[in-house]
């Protein structure tokens, strides 16, 4: 299978930048055919340079390079669709190469050349309890992330969906008044979910990832093994016993970024957080955000107070936690290598509840830096 793209002789009815494919054996007497040009508001573009994608094995996957950014093709170039990734501009694409590692290199007339970063496997952690603590002051908790795999048209996440597995049959998680899941909406190349419930089962879970868009409605799942913390709740306030966190990356970035998060109830005074040495944790304002824990989508709406690291060494930050809008706040931080490239390994972060009756510790957990491809 070959594809070439040329500009048409004259007098031929093909337009400028046509791409041609034969599966013949021999270029010049293979039988060549024209294909469909990647098109805008109807009318087809030029296609200045034309890349086979080295990671599709069946040669069917192109990306072009037209004069207003780069179009993608998942079926030998039947169809196509937008690729900006929301990095290239829309203006000429002069070149486009990519390294045995998969690694897409854009280059344009005018405006820089761009880094396309690739899809990875996603991985997550996910906690339930067993039963509920007295004054009906737990919440179960599942945190995910999650990055478009190899295919998913676009790399766009439009919605997830977690659903209880063994020992019940696939039925959605019940969550409380006021709580909901990712909206219906494009999310991006990565999005996450805090999905609270209450008081669940033991046992597995799945996250159900629907990815999909214009031509790609397979859903994609992965499975996560429950791992209990007993809580200590005594009569007025609630430490939580259990924590979940999940760690995302691509190629290409400086930094590899992860979220964590940690949930407190309200009467919790202090949440506390550390890791191991070569590992930063803060905000982009080197602030840690403490929010109640409500899935709106105005942030403006969103109850939320800020607290700084206290500057011990690998302390995240030691910030008052009180009940917000009567819902349990929640601590949430990004944590990500300060060695430009990544340093990969395997980090270890502990969390500690305080309460009125002294620190409540709960176990670290360990996360992973895959190494770039």
């Amino acid at each position: 299978m070959v594809y070439v793209t040329m500009y048409a002789p004259a007098g031929s009815t093909a337009p400028t930048g046509t791409i041609f494919k034969t599966t013949g054996g021999c270029l010049a007497t293979g039988t060549w055919s024209a294909l469909a040009a990647p098109s805008y508001n109807g009318e087809p573009l030029s296609v200045l340079r034309l890349l086979v994608d080295n990671t599709d094995s069946t040669g069917n996957t192109l990306l072009a390079g037209t004069d207003i950014g780069v179009y993608r093709s998942t079926d030998g170039g039947a169809t196509w669709s937008d690729y900006d990734m929301g990095i290239v501009p829309h203006v000429p694409v002069t070149d486009i190469e990519q390294n045995p590692a998969g690694v897409i290199t854009i280059a344009t007339h005018g405006a820089g050349s761009y880094l396309l970063p690739t899809q990875i496997q996603f991985a997550g952690y996910a906690n339930a309890t067993d039963s509920e603590p007295p004054n009906n002051c737990n919440t179960s908790l599942a945190t995910a992330s999650v990055n478009a795999p190899s295919g998913a048209q676009n790399g766009d996440v439009f919605a997830m969906e977690l659903q209880a597995g063994n020992p019940t049959s696939n039925t959605n998680i019940t969550l409380p008044a006021g709580w909901s899941l990712l909206p219906l909406a494009n999310q991006g190349n990565s999005s996450s979910i805090a999905v609270p419930s209450y008081c669940g089962s033991t046992g597995q879970y799945w996250l159900a990832t629907h990815q999909y868009s214009t031509n790609d409605t397979t859903p994609y799942q992965f499975t996560m093994s429950t791992t209990p913390v007993p809580d200590t709740c005594k009569p007025g306030y609630c430490v939580r016993g259990e924590l979940a966190g999940f760690l995302t990356s691509y190629r290409g970035a400086d930094q590899n970024s992860a979220d964590y998060t940690a949930y407190a109830y309200p009467n919790t005074n202090a949440t506390t957080a550390s890791t191991t040495d070569a590992v930063n944790v803060a905000g982009p304002d080197e602030l840690i955000n403490i929010f109640t824990g409500l899935a709106e989508q105005d942030e403006n709406a969103r109850c939320e107070t800020f607290g700084s690291p206290s500057g011990l060494p690998t302390l995240i930050a030691e910030t008052a936690l009180s009940p917000v809008c009567s819902k349990p706040p929640f601590l949430d931080a990004d944590i990500w290598t300060d060695t430009p490239g990544g340093t990969f390994g395997s980090y270890s972060v502990t969390v500690k509840s305080e309460s009125t009756l002294g620190p409540q510790p709960v176990p670290a957990f360990q996360v992973v830096l895959p190494p770039l491809e």
